[in-house]
Protein backbone atom coordinates (compact mmCIF):
# COMPACT_ATOMS: atom_id res chain seq x y z
CA UNK A 1 0.00 0.00 0.00
CA UNK A 2 2.91 2.45 0.74
CA UNK A 3 4.05 2.13 -2.96
CA UNK A 4 0.59 3.65 -4.09
CA UNK A 5 0.77 5.98 -2.05
CA UNK A 6 4.15 7.25 -2.90
CA UNK A 7 3.08 7.20 -6.77
CA UNK A 8 0.32 9.27 -5.64
CA UNK A 9 2.11 11.87 -4.23
CA UNK A 10 5.20 11.93 -6.61
CA UNK A 11 2.16 12.33 -9.70
CA UNK A 12 0.77 15.51 -7.71
CA UNK A 13 4.70 16.94 -7.04
CA UNK A 14 5.05 16.47 -10.71
CA UNK A 15 1.94 18.72 -11.76
CA UNK A 16 3.43 21.31 -8.91
CA UNK A 17 6.71 21.69 -10.86
CA UNK A 18 4.72 22.32 -13.91
CA UNK A 19 2.92 24.98 -12.14
CA UNK A 20 5.90 26.34 -10.58
CA UNK A 21 7.60 26.23 -14.14
CA UNK A 22 4.53 28.07 -15.58
CA UNK A 23 4.61 31.04 -12.73
CA UNK A 24 8.57 31.61 -14.06
CA UNK A 25 7.54 31.82 -17.66
CA UNK A 26 4.99 34.53 -16.25
CA UNK A 27 7.54 36.32 -14.43
CA UNK A 28 10.16 36.62 -17.30
CA UNK A 29 10.08 39.35 -19.58
CA UNK A 30 10.81 37.46 -22.42
CA UNK A 31 8.31 34.29 -22.10
CA UNK A 32 5.90 37.00 -19.90
CA UNK A 33 3.74 37.74 -23.04
CA UNK A 34 3.82 34.12 -24.64
CA UNK A 35 2.72 32.49 -21.47
CA UNK A 36 -0.09 35.04 -20.57
CA UNK A 37 -1.51 34.22 -23.52
CA UNK A 38 -5.35 33.16 -23.14
CA UNK A 39 -4.39 30.16 -25.16
CA UNK A 40 -1.82 28.90 -23.16
CA UNK A 41 -4.02 29.83 -19.93
CA UNK A 42 -6.26 27.34 -21.10
CA UNK A 43 -3.86 24.61 -21.46
CA UNK A 44 -2.17 25.21 -18.30
CA UNK A 45 -5.73 25.21 -16.52
CA UNK A 46 -6.89 22.40 -18.28
CA UNK A 47 -4.10 19.78 -18.09
CA UNK A 48 -3.91 21.16 -14.22
CA UNK A 49 -7.77 20.06 -13.36
CA UNK A 50 -7.60 16.78 -15.36
CA UNK A 51 -4.32 15.84 -13.49
CA UNK A 52 -5.15 16.78 -10.71
CA UNK A 53 -8.33 14.82 -10.59
CA UNK A 54 -7.24 11.67 -12.27
CA UNK A 55 -4.53 11.62 -9.80
CA UNK A 56 -7.41 11.28 -7.11
CA UNK A 57 -9.16 8.95 -8.67
CA UNK A 58 -6.53 6.79 -9.16
CA UNK A 59 -5.20 6.78 -5.69
CA UNK A 60 -8.29 5.66 -4.49
CA UNK A 61 -9.30 2.51 -6.75
CA UNK A 62 -5.97 1.61 -6.14
CA UNK A 63 -5.41 1.83 -2.56
CA UNK A 64 -9.01 0.48 -2.07
CA UNK A 65 -8.49 -2.35 -4.66
CA UNK A 66 -4.98 -3.18 -3.29
CA UNK A 67 -6.53 -3.20 -0.01
CA UNK A 68 -9.18 -5.71 -0.84
CA UNK A 69 -6.23 -7.91 -1.56
CA UNK A 70 -4.94 -7.57 1.81
CA UNK A 71 -7.79 -8.62 4.08
CA UNK A 72 -7.11 -12.32 4.08
CA UNK A 73 -3.76 -11.33 5.64
CA UNK A 74 -5.17 -8.63 7.89
CA UNK A 75 -8.09 -10.89 9.14
CA UNK A 76 -7.18 -14.45 7.96
CA UNK A 77 -10.71 -15.68 9.16
CA UNK A 78 -13.70 -14.52 7.27
CA UNK A 79 -15.95 -13.79 10.44
CA UNK A 80 -13.09 -11.40 11.86
CA UNK A 81 -13.26 -9.27 8.76
CA UNK A 82 -15.17 -6.08 9.61
CA UNK A 83 -18.49 -5.58 9.20
CA UNK A 84 -18.73 -2.85 7.23
CA UNK A 85 -16.42 -4.82 4.79
CA UNK A 86 -18.46 -7.77 4.38
CA UNK A 87 -21.68 -6.10 4.05
CA UNK A 88 -20.22 -3.50 1.25
CA UNK A 89 -18.16 -6.26 -0.97
CA UNK A 90 -21.41 -8.49 -0.91
CA UNK A 91 -23.68 -5.58 -1.92
CA UNK A 92 -21.58 -4.43 -4.38
CA UNK A 93 -20.46 -7.53 -6.26
CA UNK A 94 -24.14 -8.43 -6.52
CA UNK A 95 -24.92 -5.47 -8.01
CA UNK A 96 -22.46 -5.20 -10.38
CA UNK A 97 -23.20 -8.73 -11.14
CA UNK A 98 -26.64 -7.62 -12.16
CA UNK A 99 -27.06 -4.59 -13.83
CA UNK A 100 -25.20 -2.99 -16.92
CA UNK A 101 -21.74 -1.26 -16.07
CA UNK A 102 -21.57 0.20 -19.33
CA UNK A 103 -18.75 -1.27 -20.68
CA UNK A 104 -16.39 -1.04 -17.80
CA UNK A 105 -16.08 -4.75 -16.91
CA UNK A 106 -14.98 -7.86 -18.66
CA UNK A 107 -15.66 -11.30 -18.49
CA UNK A 108 -12.64 -12.14 -16.35
CA UNK A 109 -13.95 -8.69 -14.05
CA UNK A 110 -16.78 -10.81 -13.68
CA UNK A 111 -15.40 -14.55 -13.19
CA UNK A 112 -13.39 -12.52 -10.21
CA UNK A 113 -16.62 -11.48 -8.37
CA UNK A 114 -18.14 -14.65 -8.83
CA UNK A 115 -15.07 -16.44 -7.19
CA UNK A 116 -15.01 -14.02 -4.74
CA UNK A 117 -18.54 -14.32 -3.40
CA UNK A 118 -18.26 -18.00 -3.35
CA UNK A 119 -15.05 -17.87 -1.81
CA UNK A 120 -16.95 -15.57 1.23
CA UNK A 121 -19.99 -17.92 1.32
CA UNK A 122 -20.72 -19.64 4.70
CA UNK A 123 -17.38 -17.81 6.32
CA UNK A 124 -14.54 -19.83 4.21
CA UNK A 125 -11.18 -19.97 5.20
CA UNK A 126 -9.58 -19.41 2.59
CA UNK A 127 -11.73 -16.30 1.17
CA UNK A 128 -10.56 -13.41 -1.18
CA UNK A 129 -12.41 -9.72 -1.79
CA UNK A 130 -12.87 -8.78 -4.75
CA UNK A 131 -10.81 -5.43 -5.37
CA UNK A 132 -13.39 -4.60 -8.26
CA UNK A 133 -16.06 -4.63 -6.62
CA UNK A 134 -15.30 -2.53 -3.46
CA UNK A 135 -13.30 0.21 -5.60
CA UNK A 136 -16.02 0.12 -8.14
CA UNK A 137 -17.84 3.80 -9.13
CA UNK A 138 -19.51 5.65 -11.64
CA UNK A 139 -19.94 9.08 -9.92
CA UNK A 140 -17.72 11.62 -9.59
CA UNK A 141 -15.58 11.75 -6.57
CA UNK A 142 -17.37 14.21 -4.23
CA UNK A 143 -17.06 14.14 -0.83
CA UNK A 144 -20.43 12.17 -0.99
CA UNK A 145 -19.09 9.16 -3.02
CA UNK A 146 -15.63 9.17 -1.47
CA UNK A 147 -17.40 9.18 1.66
CA UNK A 148 -19.16 6.02 0.28
CA UNK A 149 -15.74 4.55 -1.03
CA UNK A 150 -13.97 4.76 2.29
CA UNK A 151 -17.33 3.21 4.01
CA UNK A 152 -16.94 -0.20 2.04
CA UNK A 153 -12.80 -0.22 4.02
CA UNK A 154 -14.31 0.62 7.63
CA UNK A 155 -13.00 4.24 7.32
CA UNK A 156 -15.15 7.23 8.38
CA UNK A 157 -14.87 10.07 6.00
CA UNK A 158 -14.79 12.79 8.22
CA UNK A 159 -12.01 11.21 10.14
CA UNK A 160 -9.64 11.51 6.71
CA UNK A 161 -10.79 15.36 6.41
CA UNK A 162 -11.29 16.50 9.45
CA UNK A 163 -7.30 17.10 10.04
CA UNK A 164 -7.05 19.34 7.24
CA UNK A 165 -7.58 23.25 7.96
CA UNK A 166 -7.39 24.79 4.33
CA UNK A 167 -6.24 28.29 6.35
CA UNK A 168 -3.01 26.53 6.72
CA UNK A 169 -2.36 26.31 3.47
CA UNK A 170 -0.67 28.30 0.86
CA UNK A 171 -0.83 31.50 3.25
CA UNK A 172 -4.40 30.84 3.09
CA UNK A 173 -5.18 31.26 0.03
CA UNK A 174 -7.87 29.11 -0.54
CA UNK A 175 -10.08 30.16 3.06
CA UNK A 176 -11.94 33.05 0.94
CA UNK A 177 -13.01 30.62 -1.98
CA UNK A 178 -13.77 27.10 -0.42
CA UNK A 179 -15.46 26.33 3.07
CA UNK A 180 -13.52 23.26 3.30
CA UNK A 181 -12.22 20.12 1.33
CA UNK A 182 -15.32 18.74 0.23
CA UNK A 183 -16.31 22.26 -1.19
CA UNK A 184 -12.45 21.98 -3.41
CA UNK A 185 -13.59 18.22 -4.40
CA UNK A 186 -17.22 19.46 -5.32
CA UNK A 187 -15.16 22.34 -8.15
CA UNK A 188 -12.88 19.86 -9.18
CA UNK A 189 -15.75 18.26 -10.24
CA UNK A 190 -17.07 20.47 -11.56
CA UNK A 191 -14.32 22.29 -13.55
CA UNK A 192 -12.99 18.98 -14.68
CA UNK A 193 -17.03 18.19 -16.48
CA UNK A 194 -16.84 22.09 -17.48
CA UNK A 195 -13.24 21.21 -19.26
CA UNK A 196 -14.71 18.00 -20.92
CA UNK A 197 -17.62 19.97 -22.53
CA UNK A 198 -15.05 22.22 -23.76
CA UNK A 199 -16.48 24.95 -21.25
CA UNK A 200 -13.65 27.84 -19.57
CA UNK A 201 -15.63 30.08 -17.91
CA UNK A 202 -13.15 30.79 -14.34
CA UNK A 203 -9.68 30.08 -15.12
CA UNK A 204 -8.37 28.94 -12.02
CA UNK A 205 -4.78 30.92 -11.53
CA UNK A 206 -1.06 29.08 -10.97
CA UNK A 207 -0.82 29.65 -7.19
CA UNK A 208 -5.25 28.45 -6.72
CA UNK A 209 -4.08 25.47 -8.61
CA UNK A 210 -1.08 24.93 -6.55
CA UNK A 211 -2.80 25.12 -3.76
CA UNK A 212 -5.71 22.52 -4.60
CA UNK A 213 -3.04 20.32 -4.90
CA UNK A 214 -1.29 20.77 -1.81
CA UNK A 215 -4.84 19.95 -0.27
CA UNK A 216 -5.00 17.24 -1.91
CA UNK A 217 -1.85 15.46 -1.14
CA UNK A 218 -2.85 15.73 2.44
CA UNK A 219 -5.91 14.14 1.21
CA UNK A 220 -4.76 11.00 0.08
CA UNK A 221 -2.23 11.15 3.24
CA UNK A 222 -4.90 10.89 5.45
CA UNK A 223 -6.70 8.41 3.76
CA UNK A 224 -3.63 6.12 3.63
CA UNK A 225 -3.42 6.59 7.51
CA UNK A 226 -7.13 6.31 8.36
CA UNK A 227 -6.80 3.26 6.25
CA UNK A 228 -3.90 1.90 8.73
CA UNK A 229 -5.44 3.21 11.64
CA UNK A 230 -8.85 1.57 10.74
CA UNK A 231 -7.13 -1.71 10.59
CA UNK A 232 -4.99 -1.73 13.64
CA UNK A 233 -7.53 -0.74 15.35
CA UNK A 234 -10.03 -3.49 14.28
CA UNK A 235 -7.08 -5.87 15.17
CA UNK A 236 -5.83 -7.80 18.22
CA UNK A 237 -2.54 -6.81 18.36
CA UNK A 238 -0.55 -8.25 21.28
CA UNK A 239 -0.60 -5.42 24.14
CA UNK A 240 3.07 -4.42 25.44
CA UNK A 241 1.71 -2.37 27.89
CA UNK A 242 0.56 1.25 28.61
CA UNK A 243 1.78 4.64 28.90
CA UNK A 244 1.90 6.44 32.29
CA UNK A 245 3.89 9.15 31.68
CA UNK A 246 6.66 10.75 29.11
CA UNK A 247 9.67 12.52 30.09
CA UNK A 248 10.59 15.23 27.20
CA UNK A 249 14.00 15.72 28.19
CA UNK A 250 15.44 11.54 28.30
CA UNK A 251 12.79 11.40 25.80
CA UNK A 252 11.58 8.20 27.24
CA UNK A 253 8.22 6.43 27.87
CA UNK A 254 7.33 5.14 31.52
CA UNK A 255 5.25 1.80 30.43
CA UNK A 256 3.19 0.05 32.72
CA UNK A 257 4.37 -3.38 31.26
CA UNK A 258 1.96 -6.13 30.05
CA UNK A 259 4.07 -8.39 27.89
CA UNK A 260 5.52 -11.50 29.22
CA UNK A 261 8.71 -10.59 27.48
CA UNK A 262 10.00 -7.36 25.31
CA UNK A 263 13.60 -6.61 24.22
CA UNK A 264 15.42 -4.07 22.37
CA UNK A 265 14.65 -3.28 18.51
CA UNK A 266 11.14 -4.71 18.82
CA UNK A 267 8.66 -2.84 16.76
CA UNK A 268 5.37 -1.22 18.46
CA UNK A 269 2.61 0.30 17.65
CA UNK A 270 0.44 3.18 19.32
CA UNK A 271 -1.45 6.03 19.01
CA UNK A 272 0.77 9.48 18.52
CA UNK A 273 -0.32 12.33 20.98
CA UNK A 274 -1.43 15.34 19.17
CA UNK A 275 -2.21 13.79 15.77
CA UNK A 276 -3.70 10.77 17.14
CA UNK A 277 -2.04 8.87 13.61
CA UNK A 278 -1.13 5.09 14.36
CA UNK A 279 2.66 5.37 14.57
CA UNK A 280 5.53 2.75 14.58
CA UNK A 281 8.87 3.22 16.43
CA UNK A 282 11.39 0.45 17.25
CA UNK A 283 12.50 0.24 20.87
CA UNK A 284 15.52 1.54 21.16
CA UNK A 285 16.72 1.38 25.33
CA UNK A 286 14.98 -0.22 28.21
CA UNK A 287 15.55 0.49 31.73
CA UNK A 288 14.12 -1.48 34.85
CA UNK A 289 14.76 0.96 37.21
CA UNK A 290 18.25 2.33 36.52
CA UNK A 291 19.31 -1.16 35.19
CA UNK A 292 19.66 -0.89 31.30
CA UNK A 293 19.01 -3.84 29.52
CA UNK A 294 18.42 -5.79 26.15
CA UNK A 295 15.40 -7.69 27.66
CA UNK A 296 12.77 -7.57 29.84
CA UNK A 297 10.45 -9.98 31.03
CA UNK A 298 7.78 -8.93 33.10
CA UNK A 299 7.79 -11.61 35.87
CA UNK A 300 11.47 -10.72 36.59
CA UNK A 301 11.64 -7.04 36.90
CA UNK A 302 12.99 -5.23 39.97
CA UNK A 303 10.08 -2.17 39.81
CA UNK A 304 7.52 -2.96 42.35
CA UNK A 305 5.08 -1.39 40.52
CA UNK A 306 5.63 -3.23 37.29
CA UNK A 307 7.02 0.11 35.09
CA UNK A 308 10.16 -0.05 33.09
CA UNK A 309 11.26 3.04 30.85
CA UNK A 310 11.68 2.89 26.80
CA UNK A 311 13.00 4.88 24.18
CA UNK A 312 12.06 4.82 20.88
CA UNK A 313 13.49 5.42 17.33
CA UNK A 314 11.70 7.61 15.93
CA UNK A 315 11.14 9.32 18.60
CA UNK A 316 7.24 9.50 18.63
CA UNK A 317 5.04 10.06 21.75
CA UNK A 318 2.51 7.44 22.22
CA UNK A 319 -0.87 7.80 24.54
CA UNK A 320 -2.66 5.00 26.02
CA UNK A 321 -1.84 1.26 24.85
CA UNK A 322 1.54 0.38 23.13
CA UNK A 323 1.01 -2.77 21.09
CA UNK A 324 3.03 -5.48 18.81
CA UNK A 325 1.69 -6.71 15.50
CA UNK A 326 3.44 -10.13 13.47
CA UNK A 327 6.06 -9.19 11.01
CA UNK A 328 4.56 -9.24 7.90
CA UNK A 329 1.34 -7.04 9.72
CA UNK A 330 4.16 -4.53 10.57
CA UNK A 331 5.68 -3.81 7.21
CA UNK A 332 1.80 -3.19 5.82
CA UNK A 333 0.81 -0.71 8.65
CA UNK A 334 4.27 0.55 9.52
CA UNK A 335 4.04 4.55 8.96
CA UNK A 336 5.99 6.45 6.37
CA UNK A 337 8.44 7.98 8.70
CA UNK A 338 8.94 4.84 10.01
CA UNK A 339 9.62 3.15 7.31
CA UNK A 340 12.24 6.02 6.13
CA UNK A 341 13.76 5.82 9.39
CA UNK A 342 14.29 1.76 8.99
CA UNK A 343 16.23 2.75 5.19
CA UNK A 344 18.24 5.05 6.86
CA UNK A 345 19.16 2.25 9.64
CA UNK A 346 20.08 0.14 6.15
CA UNK A 347 21.77 2.62 4.72
CA UNK A 348 23.97 3.18 7.57
CA UNK A 349 24.71 -0.54 7.94
CA UNK A 350 25.82 -0.98 4.23
CA UNK A 351 28.28 2.16 4.72
CA UNK A 352 29.80 0.46 7.81
CA UNK A 353 29.99 -3.01 6.09
CA UNK A 354 26.92 -4.54 8.96
CA UNK A 355 24.52 -6.86 7.33
CA UNK A 356 21.62 -5.28 5.94
CA UNK A 357 17.68 -5.35 7.02
CA UNK A 358 15.08 -5.04 4.67
CA UNK A 359 11.56 -4.28 5.16
CA UNK A 360 8.57 -5.00 2.83
CA UNK A 361 6.73 -1.73 1.35
CA UNK A 362 3.98 -3.14 -0.68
Amino acid sequence: MHGILKAALARFDEILSALEFDEKLQSLTETRESARNSEWRRLVYSGSIINLYGCLEQFVDDIIARYASLCATFFPEYTDLPENIQKAHDSQARQLLTRDSGGRLDRNDIDEMLRSLASCLDGAEDYTLSGIALSFHDRNLKGDMLSDLLRRVNVNFSDSIGKIDIKTLQDGLLSGLYKDVESILADLVSRRNEIAHGDYVDLASSDILTAICEVLKKLVTAIFDEIRKATFLHLSPALVGYVKQYYAKPKAHIIALEATEISVGDTVFGIEKGSSRLRAARIHTLKDEDIQAHCLAKDALQAEDGCIGMTLTPDVIFVGKVSSLSTEISALLADAEFLDSLAGETSDEHDSGRPQETANTT
